[in-house]
């Protein structure tokens, strides 16, 4: 599950199809430097080759912090170097005028299409997740909730997983929009479920239930577990500060 908040998501996935179209020209490039007997770029040849190219300077460079922190892009990430790894010892071969073997070339393709792969898992599991989030929370919809909730009770039923479930609404935001206004209750809820993401465990989930209403779902996880990680959070949602209204008072 991605840790970023929808703004986030979305920026990230227009940045994430526009690298995956700069890889794919930088692969047939590097074909038609081969076929054409076309001079090598140096960068291509480098230890870090993977961090030179478009997509690289991209992620490695451009991409924000947030991203980078993300676990679920380790596979995308290594994939990719390990491509880069593999074009670098065809290009030397074709530098000194030696010739690639076709089992240089079948692992450079493999590979190629295993990044294929995870950039396409990625870029589907964001969309998946755009679609079934509150554009304003970034929580998890009602209509993710009810087939996620059977199968827990299920796998409770059979023994096979324990899962708790909190419930929690947002006190006072009714007066919070009508003193401060719809935006600034839009904003506090956003910051609000940002910092509860961002202090539960990778596996963990956050519905939106109603307006002020949301859903925790805490699978692998002891009532008394899962009581002392609710309670931490709410505290510390008490102490944060989401958003500071017009008249200076956060």
């Amino acid at each position: 599950m991605f840790r970023m908040n929808t703004a986030s998501l979305n920026a990230t996935l227009k940045q994430l199809q526009q690298a995956t179209r700069d890889h794919l020209a930088w692969r047939d490039q590097l074909s038609r430097t081969m076929v054409c007997r076309l001079p090598c770029r140096a960068d291509d040849l480098a230890a870090d080759a993977h961090h030179r190219c478009a997509f690289g300077r991209w992620y490695y460079a451009d991409s924000s912090a947030e991203l980078r922190r993300q676990k679920v892009l380790g596979a995308m990430e290594t994939q990719h170097e390990v491509v880069h790894r593999i074009a670098a010892a065809m290009l030397r071969k074709y530098t000194d005028g030696r010739p690639i073997p076709p089992a240089d070339y079948d692992e450079y393709v493999a590979a190629g299409e295993r990044l294929r792969r995870e950039l396409d898992t990625l870029r589907h599991e964001m969309q998946d997740i755009l679609r079934s989030t509150c554009p304003v929370t970034g929580a998890f919809g009602r209509a993710r909730l009810v087939p996620e909730l059977r199968e827990w009770r299920a796998l409770a039923a059979r023994d096979v997983q324990q899962c708790c479930i909190a419930f929690m609404d947002v006190d006072d935001l009714k007066t919070l929009n009508d003193v401060h206004g719809h935006t600034v209750g839009d904003q506090v809820l956003e910051g609000m479920i940002d910092y509860v993401t961002q202090n539960l465990r990778p596996y963990d989930k956050v519905y939106r239930y109603g307006g002020d209403e949301f859903l925790l779902s805490l699978p692998a996880i002891d009532l008394q577990q899962a009581e002392q990680l609710i309670a931490r959070i709410r505290d510390g949602i008490g102490e944060v500060p989401f958003v500071v209204a017009a008249d200076g008072r956060p």
